[in-house]
């Protein structure tokens, strides 16, 4: 089961698996950069997670972020249980 774990200004939408933090494994989190000016990271993710492209009426679509754009925005820390 996946939940929106963060929405991209251009529609993408990044889902985080819900067994991320339940699982009772090491907790890798990550955190995605909401604004490139001010590096502002959103609320840390545990668990994988799916970038799913999307349209106005909710619907799934290819994604439009580049890779390497999306491997710059996403910063990865460790927690241990």
């Amino acid at each position: 089961m996946f939940t929106t774990g963060f929405r991209l200004e251009n529609g993408d939408v990044l889902y985080v698996d819900d067994m991320g933090l339940i699982d009772g494994k090491k907790k890798d989190f990550f955190a995605v950069l909401e604004d490139e000016d001010s590096y502002t990271l959103c609320n840390p993710l545990a668990g994988r997670g799916l970038l799913v492209g999307s349209n106005a009426q909710g619907g799934d679509e290819d994604v439009r972020t580049n890779i390497l754009d999306l491997a710059l925005m996403v910063k990865f820390t460790e927690e241990s249980t």
